[in-house]
């Protein structure tokens, strides 16, 4: 049988790089034939030494060989699968480290999707009668995606929803999944009346008589009755989460951490295993257990040990998540000082933490006593500091550890506790996609929390300089847009990456000086995505000995203008050594 030969394209320049002598090559005997050699290329390793190579040489679903083009020819036998790259780009596989897997697709399946309607009250209300009339069948109404800005100062109204349907409950969240717009069913279903009221950390907006207006933030429990109604089942759940596969491959993305689902972790892990076992899967996973203030850390600790038995080179399990606050556009961000005047809250309302210190802090030391991580949500710079405190804390009672704990978006940060964050070991899980200044999430955080503060957020150059570790993600469903190229460059140009939509225009610039290389931000959604998943051993990196994960882009994006970092394609995605996207 011929070999085959793949060319990739005319386009890009050979790197020639660095060529690496004793890690060439798995061993120094005659090499064995590989299944899949690519070469002719720039290839990005993203190692310790940030090196590139032009070829490299697959074995099954483990790289043999990294380094030039004259050493990968011993790799190719009759039946190897050789890829010509003709100059063209391969880094690692992408990885997100903040997604809510499968969680955008389940919304398309089965409930209103509003994330593609334009933000507009008519539209939402079309869309939701339409839905309607399509289930009559459904007891509650569920839906996702609203923007806030379509509603002006009011915000939702029950009114609006009611308009619509008055017989059957209905729950809309909002972009950003901790507001729920919700109508007078639901409201009298969950018993939320004047003198209910609001859980920590979270809000009832009310109207000029103090009722309720139908708009909840970060209240959900308040309407659990209701939303227990509309759970997930786990078919649904895997049948949706085929298709975030599928999409995920198509963007170069091999490996996720995923931070929650209203399935319970336990019933994920081993959804995940069966399928791994397969042999069909095409993503490496990392699925946290999720907590609040008053869990038993010693149970959910418990669960986590029983869970070792799903752990494998697909799927690691060794985190938990939670949240101290909500979001600023919410005015459930717990701060430091009192919300900016335009926010139009009480002129001491700072938001309030979900967890006391004193709780936080004995629940991270026994998670890390035990040897987990934890994952915190944290929106403000006081919830951010609740975190530091107690991760310090916990490292006071057990000693110091690679314990690798994440505080989640960390956009808004004391200046005294970014070096505390990066002396503490703790990770920073950013949304690069929310770096830029865009114009409807931007406008709301300046209303909420003033200019000052705004100026103050995603200092990733000052928390790189830091020692800090960041992840680049999306937190889908909040950005469904989450293509890591995308947030590469905004990363790059602290501007926004669509073109047409402000893209190289100052206007849209956040903050010039915080501005990182391509390769810093590669770092983000590679190597460091690998170290969240505790999975660097394995992947992250293109080494001999790691999987064979690696993507294919038409153009060397440390190569190209800033601006067309988001325009470039994936060609390809390799996963365990296999093609499983082909542009």
């Amino acid at each position: 049988m011929k070999r085959k030969v793949i060319v990739f394209g005319l386009v890009g320049l050979l790197i020639l790089g660095t060529f690496f002598g004793c890690s060439k090559a798995a061993s120094t005997k005659e090499a064995e034939s590989a299944t899949l050699v690519l070469k002719n290329g720039a290839i990005y390793t993203m190692d310790e030494e940030d090196r590139v190579a032009s070829a490299v040489a697959v074995i099954n679903d483990q790289i043999v060989y990294v380094g030039d083009d004259a050493g990968v020819e011993s790799y190719v036998g009759d039946d190897t699968e050789v890829i010509d790259l003709d100059g063209k780009m391969v880094t690692p596989g992408f990885i997100d480290g903040h997604i809510h897997a499968a969680s955008d697709q389940l919304s398309r399946l089965y409930s209103v999707y509003l994330t593609d309607t334009e933000p507009d009250i008519k539209l939402y209300q079309a869309a939701l009668k339409e839905f309607a009339e399509k289930h009559p069948e459904l007891e509650v109404i569920i839906g996702r995606g609203f923007q806030l800005k379509a509603f002006g100062d009011e915000g939702p109204t029950k009114d609006v929803l009611d308009e619509i349907i008055s017989d059957r409950p209905v729950i809309i969240s909002d972009t950003s999944g901790h507001g729920d717009w919700v109508n007078t069913k639901t409201l009298e279903m969950a018993g939320i009346t004047k003198d209910t009221q609001a859980p920590a950390g979270g809000e009832i907006y009310r109207d000029a008589n103090g009722e309720p207006s139908g708009y909840l933030s970060d209240a959900g429990e308040l309407i659990a009755n209701l939303t227990e109604k509309t759970k997930t089942t786990p078919e649904q759940f895997f049948e949706a989460f085929k298709v975030f596969e599928d999409e995920s491959a198509a963007k170069g993305i091999t490996g996720i951490n995923s931070m929650g689902s209203d399935i319970a972790a336990p019933v994920i892990w081993k959804m995940m295993d069966d399928y791994a076992k397969t042999g069909e899967m095409t993503l490496r996973v990392k699925f946290a257990h999720r907590a609040v203030d008053g869990d038993d850390p010693a149970q959910i600790v418990k669960e986590l040990q029983d869970g070792q038995q799903y752990v494998s080179d697909m799927q690691n399990i060794i985190d938990i998540k939670t949240f101290i606050d909500g979001v600023p556009e919410g005015k459930t961000s717990y701060l430091l000082k009192p919300y900016a005047a335009t926010a139009n809250m009480a002129e001491d309302y700072r938001g309030e933490a979900m967890w006391s210190q004193e709780s936080l802090n004995e629940f991270v030391a026994a998670a890390d006593k035990a040897g987990y991580a934890v994952d915190v949500h944290a929106m403000g710079d006081a919830s951010s500091r609740m975190f530091i405190d107690a991760v310090e804390y916990a490292f006071e009672q057990n000693g110091k550890r690679d314990a690798r704990h994440n505080l989640i978006h960390a956009n808004l940060l004391d200046p005294a506790d970014i070096p505390r964050m990066g002396e503490l070991g703790i990770y920073a899980g950013m949304q690069p996609i929310w770096f830029y200044k865009d114009p409807i999430f931007s406008q709301l955080e300046i209303q909420m929390l003033g200019q000052e503060r705004f100026d103050q957020e995603y200092v990733i150059r000052d928390m790189l300089e830091a020692g800090i570790i960041m992840t680049g993600s999306s937190d889908s469903p909040v950005t469904t847009d989450n293509r890591p190229l995308i947030g590469i460059e905004c990363g790059v140009t602290q501007c926004s990456p669509y073109p047409g939509g402000g893209q190289g225009d100052p206007v849209f610039v956040r903050n010039v000086n915080q501005t990182v290389s391509v390769i810093d931000m590669l770092r983000f959604y590679t190597i460091n995505g690998a170290k969240e998943m505790f999975m660097e051993k394995t992947i992250g990196s293109i080494e001999v000995g790691k999987k064979a994960d690696m993507v294919v882009l038409t153009q060397d994006i440390t190569k190209i203008k800033p601006d067309d970092i988001s325009e470039t394609e994936v060609v390809s995605t390799i996963f365990n050594g296999k093609i499983v996207y082909q542009k």
